[in-house]
């Protein structure tokens, strides 16, 4: 799908007309949508394909008048299974008339810059537009990854009376997704640094404080996700801890239990002799005697073993 917008008094508004300064927004696109977008910007087919596949690397390249932009945007998943949120390509190309982006999905990012998130904006300053979307993206990162923290907050919170399998699973999807957002984000600090490189080159000092401002909102997210991969190590450490003390103190009981029910087993052996004379052999409450008897032994031995905290 291909959608054109033209910037008029710092808003974005829909149009037909392709010219100067349009910004050619591609979401999913058909071999059709493909090729037309090549023949604006003046690329081959096969770069622009090339550009769709989701292991493609962060870069940043100029060749001739056609400059390209490649770094990973977050999206959440729809499917129930596997991480909750991952990563894939959005590619920036723009030459001396037009601007497009394109992704294989319907990114927030571009949904929220299409609908006037940013204010007073020229598509005739490119640079500018290209920086405040790797801002926007930036920013989305921050949005997901607390997104990610507080059902890492929400699943800890269960240790004290509850530990599912499920919830083992999910904080090991939420730790895969911390990965992908990680390394994407590393990437993306390696595109600005170069962009903020060629800024410097060409004393482009307006651009220049732009590219620092994302700089510094990419290096937050890329610190956020290690934190927060961090803490989950911290609770799946936890969740291990609890779990085996859970077992230990099942296999203590356990086995105080049958210490005490091998009391009545082995006074009931004694008296289940066929010998003579026994205690108790030949009076008429001989059994209750016996069982009296046990009973206090078993209760005994049961508050010593509270007393020592063994139960």
């Amino acid at each position: 799908m291909i959608v054109r917008y033209k910037s008029e008094g710092g808003k974005l508004s829909v149009t037909d007309d392709i010219g100067h300064d349009t910004w050619i927004r591609v979401t999913q696109p058909s071999g059709e949508d493909i090729a037309s977008v090549s023949a604006l910007l003046g690329t081959d087919v096969y770069e622009v394909n090339a550009l769709l596949d989701r292991d493609e690397g962060s870069r940043w390249e100029t060749e001739g008048d056609v400059t390209t932009i490649i770094v990973d945007i977050p999206y959440r998943r729809s499917e129930s299974s596997g991480p909750p949120y991952d990563t894939l390509p959005f590619a920036i190309i723009m030459n001396h008339e037009v601007i497009a982006t394109i992704c294989q999905i319907e990114s927030t990012v571009i949904q929220k810059i299409a609908g006037g998130a940013i204010k007073n904006l020229d598509l005739a300053d490119r640079k500018d537009f290209v920086l405040k979307i790797l801002y926007m993206i930036s920013l989305e990162y921050q949005v997901q990854l607390r997104e990610i923290n507080t059902r890492r907050k929400e699943i800890e919170s269960k240790v004290n009376y509850s530990t599912e399998n499920s919830d083992i699973i999910e904080l090991h999807n939420l730790e895969s997704s911390l990965v992908y957002f990680s390394t994407s984000l590393t990437a993306c600090n390696v595109v600005l640094d170069k962009m903020k490189r060629n800024a410097e080159k060409s004393e482009d000092a307006r651009h220049l404080d732009g590219i620092h401002d994302v700089l510094i909102e990419n290096q937050q997210a890329v610190e956020m996700s290690r934190t927060y991969r961090s803490i989950i190590d911290g609770t799946r450490e936890l969740f291990a801890a609890v779990m085996n003390n859970r077992l230990n103190a099942i296999l203590k009981w356990l086995t105080a239990v049958t210490i005490i029910l091998a009391i009545p087993a082995i006074i009931g052996g004694f008296w289940g002799m066929n010998v003579t004379p026994l205690p108790f052999d030949n009076t008429p409450w001989g059994f209750w005697i016996v069982l009296v008897i046990t009973v206090v032994i078993c209760a005994a031995m049961t508050y010593a073993m509270k007393r020592k905290k063994m139960m």
